[in-house]
Protein backbone atom coordinates (compact mmCIF):
# COMPACT_ATOMS: atom_id res chain seq x y z
CA UNK A 1 0.00 0.00 0.00
CA UNK A 2 0.89 3.62 -0.30
CA UNK A 3 -0.15 6.85 1.33
CA UNK A 4 -1.21 9.44 -1.23
CA UNK A 5 -1.18 13.19 -0.73
CA UNK A 6 -4.67 14.65 -0.94
CA UNK A 7 -3.42 18.18 -0.23
CA UNK A 8 0.22 19.20 -0.05
CA UNK A 9 -0.53 22.59 1.47
CA UNK A 10 2.40 24.97 1.01
CA UNK A 11 4.97 22.19 0.61
CA UNK A 12 7.00 22.72 -2.56
CA UNK A 13 6.01 19.57 -4.48
CA UNK A 14 6.36 19.73 -8.26
CA UNK A 15 3.11 19.86 -10.21
CA UNK A 16 3.67 16.39 -11.72
CA UNK A 17 3.98 14.81 -8.27
CA UNK A 18 0.76 16.47 -7.09
CA UNK A 19 -1.02 15.28 -10.25
CA UNK A 20 0.33 11.75 -9.78
CA UNK A 21 -1.02 11.51 -6.23
CA UNK A 22 -4.39 12.93 -7.24
CA UNK A 23 -4.67 10.51 -10.16
CA UNK A 24 -3.91 7.57 -7.87
CA UNK A 25 -6.54 8.76 -5.40
CA UNK A 26 -9.05 9.08 -8.23
CA UNK A 27 -8.26 5.54 -9.42
CA UNK A 28 -8.82 4.16 -5.94
CA UNK A 29 -12.02 6.15 -5.43
CA UNK A 30 -13.41 4.85 -8.71
CA UNK A 31 -12.44 1.28 -7.81
CA UNK A 32 -14.11 1.60 -4.39
CA UNK A 33 -17.08 3.58 -5.75
CA UNK A 34 -16.43 6.51 -3.42
CA UNK A 35 -15.31 10.14 -3.52
CA UNK A 36 -11.81 11.59 -3.39
CA UNK A 37 -11.94 13.20 0.02
CA UNK A 38 -10.30 13.28 3.42
CA UNK A 39 -11.91 9.96 4.38
CA UNK A 40 -10.16 8.20 1.51
CA UNK A 41 -6.82 9.69 2.56
CA UNK A 42 -7.38 8.72 6.21
CA UNK A 43 -8.23 5.18 5.11
CA UNK A 44 -4.81 4.94 3.40
CA UNK A 45 -2.99 6.00 6.55
CA UNK A 46 -5.06 3.63 8.70
CA UNK A 47 -4.37 0.68 6.38
CA UNK A 48 -0.62 1.33 6.48
CA UNK A 49 -0.67 1.62 10.28
CA UNK A 50 -2.61 -1.64 10.61
CA UNK A 51 -0.17 -3.48 8.36
CA UNK A 52 2.74 -2.31 10.51
CA UNK A 53 1.04 -3.29 13.78
CA UNK A 54 -0.03 -6.72 12.55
Amino acid sequence: GAVRYLDTGDLPFPKDIKEFHLSKLKERAKKENTEVDIDLAIHDVTDIARSIIN
